[in-house]
C-alpha cells in the first residue's frame, strides 16, 4: 500500500512539472499538471496564473484573460499577473475591434482596466 501523499506536496509537485513542461513548449502536458491542481486546490493562484500563460500562448485571449484576473484577485499586487492580464485584454479587444465588434471590445477593455485597479490592493 502507498502512504498518503501531503496534499500540498502533491500542488507543488505538479506545479513544478507544469513549469517544466511549459519550459518546453508542451502546452498540453502542463495544462494537465495544472487541472490536476486545481482539482486538489481550485484557488492555487500560482496554478491559475500558469493556466492563463497556457491560454495565452494559445491565443485563447478570454480564457487567458478570466484565468489571469482570477488570479490577480487572489494574490493581488503581483506586477506579471497584471501584465499578462493586460496583453490578454488587449489581444481579446483587438480581435473583437477586427470583427466588427468595437462595442464589445471596449467592455473588455474597460472591464480590464476595472481588475488592473483591484489588482494593486
Amino acid at each position: 500500500m502507498r502512504p498518503v501523499q501531503d496534499p500540498s506536496q502533491a500542488v507543488e509537485g505538479l506545479l513544478t512539472r507544469a513549469v517544466q513542461m511549459l519550459n518546453a513548449n508542451d502546452m498540453a502536458g502542463a495544462e494537465n499538471c495544472l487541472d490536476r491542481v486545481l482539482l486538489l486546490a481550485p484557488s492555487q493562484p500560482v496554478a491559475l496564473y500558469l493556466k492563463g500563460v497556457v491560454h495565452f500562448v494559445r491565443e485563447e485571449w478570454a480564457s487567458a484573460e478570466q484565468l489571469f484576473h482570477r488570479a490577480l484577485e487572489l494574490s493581488p499586487g503581483q506586477p506579471r499577473v497584471a501584465e499578462h492580464l493586460a496583453k490578454a485584454a488587449l489581444n481579446l479587444a483587438s480581435s473583437l475591434s477586427r470583427a466588427g465588434r468595437g462595442d464589445q471590445a471596449q467592455t473588455v477593455l474597460t472591464a480590464a482596466l476595472a481588475r488592473l485597479e483591484i489588482g494593486r490592493a
